[in-house]
């Protein structure tokens, strides 16, 4: 898990271009990898993609970046 995490954080360039449907839905995996680059949503579909393929279970989590902002405690059980 580690390396994959690393190979997504270091070698995928992050890419945020939002226009349309680009701003909210994320580009397959495969094309991320292929082209070895994309936004946090397409960073995220790769690694939860590449950790399907080693057998581990893993969830796109929302977070709020802003300092001094509290986060939703129900945003976990909001469904993509």
């Amino acid at each position: 898990m580690q390396v994959l995490a690393s190979f997504v954080q270091n070698d995928i360039r992050y890419v945020a271009i939002e226009l349309g449907i680009g701003g909210h839905q994320p580009h397959p995996a495969a094309e991320v990898f292929s082209h070895r680059y994309g936004d946090c949503k397409d960073k995220v579909t790769l690694l939860s993609t590449m950790l399907k393929e080693i057998g581990v279970e893993s969830y796109y989590v929302l977070i709020n970046t802003e300092r001094g902002r509290s986060l939703r405690t129900d945003a976990a059980d909001l469904a993509f």
